[in-house]
């Protein structure tokens, strides 16, 4: 079993996007770390009841935010309601997240139009982030142009940003940390 969820989503490396999606990942990596997921008493069970507890629709909660809720804690949560896509912005969001990140950290994106999560990690001093989709800055020699790869966190802020901007949608950022005292 990986002690953290960066490493048990790393052996996913390499997975075509077609295969597995951003959330899958998250999930994917949970159960290697022994997380139940699917069946009766599962995580799954658990966001579901949450949605239908709350009168919204039934994947409500299958998000990055969803099992942050369900079996950790939010320990960073940024909205920008008007993005401009200036690197100096990216650049303080980083540095205000740099302070309270860990490696194994869920990461979400989420736009009023559609989301993003993964798993930050690290390589050597760089932050990173684990996560299945279009790789724009891999640093993973060989990483799928789609797929499962590991991107400089920096840049993945930054393309969030342009793209809330283009858009003219709000952002929200939120990272979330496993709680052992929920998983058991």
């Amino acid at each position: 079993m990986a002690n953290k969820l960066d490493d048990a989503v790393k052996t996913f490396m390499g997975t075509p996007y077609d295969n597995i999606d951003c959330y899958t990942l998250v999930v994917n990596g949970l159960e290697k770390m022994g997380v139940n997921y699917r069946g009766k008493d599962s995580l799954s069970r658990q966001l579901l009841q949450m949605a239908r507890t709350e009168g919204r629709a039934d994947n409500a909660y299958f998000t990055g935010e969803g099992i942050t809720q369900a079996i950790g804690d939010k320990v960073y949560s940024k909205s920008i309601l008007h993005a401009q896509a200036s690197p100096q912005q990216s650049q303080d969001i980083y540095h205000e997240m740099k302070e309270l990140m860990q490696k194994g950290d869920i990461l979400s994106f989420s736009l009023e139009s559609k989301g993003h999560t993964g798993v930050i990690s690290q390589n050597q001093d760089e932050w990173t982030f684990i996560n299945s989709g279009r790789l724009d800055h891999s640093i993973t020699e060989g990483a799928p142009k789609n797929g499962v790869g590991e991107e400089t966190l920096i840049d993945e802020i930054n393309n969030w940003i342009k793209l809330a901007q283009k858009r003219k949608e709000s952002l929200l950022i939120t990272i979330g940390r496993l709680d052992t005292e929920k998983l058991a």
